[in-house]
Order: C-alpha cells, then sequence, then structure tokens
C-alpha cells in the first residue's frame, strides 16, 4: 500500500491573475477590476496532431495555439468603459501578457490579438460582470523551427 507522500499543493494567489497589454497601458487589468469569474484562457485548436497511415501514424506540431480569453470585468468601473471606447476605435489590441494567479507559472505571452465580443452583461442591476473576448497567438512548439 503507497504512502501519502505529503507533497506540498502550492498556492494560488487570485490578486497576481492580470492581463498587461504592452501598447494600450488604459486597458491592463488588475484584480480588483476583475469578479470572481477572473480570467478564463481557453486553447482553440490542437498543440499537436496525429495523422493516420496505412501503417501508423506521422505527428505534426503546430508552431502556435488559438487563444480566446475571456476578461470578466466589473463593469460599473471605469475600465469596462475604456475597453468599450477601444473596440469603437480599432478592435486590434496587439501583444497581450498574461501573469497568472499561480507563482510557479509563467506568464503567457499572446500576439496580434483582437477583441472579438463588445461584452455580454445584465443590466438587472444584481449582476456585475462585463465579460469581454479576446482572442490571439501563442507560439508554441518552438523547437520545430531547428532545422537540424
Amino acid at each position: 500500500m503507497a504512502a501519502n507522500k505529503m507533497n506540498p499543493q502550492g498556492s494560488l494567489n487570485c490578486i497576481r491573475g492580470s492581463i498587461i497589454i504592452d501598447s494600450h497601458s488604459d486597458l491592463n487589468v488588475t484584480s480588483d477590476y476583475l469578479t470572481v469569474e477572473g480570467i478564463q484562457i481557453i486553447p482553440t485548436d490542437e498543440a499537436a496532431k496525429l495523422i493516420s497511415t496505412n501503417t501508423g501514424v506521422v505527428v505534426t506540431q503546430a508552431p502556435f495555439l488559438p487563444v480566446t480569453v475571456t476578461l470578466n470585468l466589473v463593469r460599473s468601473q471605469a475600465l469596462a468603459n475604456n475597453w468599450y471606447k477601444q473596440i469603437k476605435k480599432n478592435c486590434s489590441i496587439g501583444n497581450v501578457r498574461i501573469v497568472n494567479d499561480s507563482p510557479t507559472r509563467d506568464d503567457i505571452s499572446l500576439t496580434n490579438c483582437i477583441i472579438t465580443t463588445p461584452g455580454l452583461e445584465s443590466l438587472a442591476t444584481s449582476q456585475v460582470k462585463l465579460s469581454i473576448e479576446i482572442k490571439g497567438k501563442m507560439n508554441i512548439n518552438n523547437d520545430i523551427w531547428s532545422l537540424s
């Protein structure tokens, strides 16, 4: 019978999670602008694929992943309106860095980011959330660029 190894499980710091937009500092999001739903990061494709052959499979690795990021903003704060103004001006926001809520995880860098939805919100005064959706590209499988 295996004994419990009592490995420390670490901790998450909800105050750490944030979004930094290089070319639009007025859109930067820190924890005090987020609802409890925070930030969701969803890759929308596979990092690698298996392609069937007659006798096996061939591995093909993607050089990037399309990623959808949902920001759940507190809509009663001025930052939410900054996002609306940016949508009216230009939905392309460039490079985005996501600071993880785990101190052991690296930041996530996305390029070619766009705002894809102006936000789902309820005007029932009982909900504070404004969900803004961003899509961008995350570079992965960097070793495939080595032609050796």
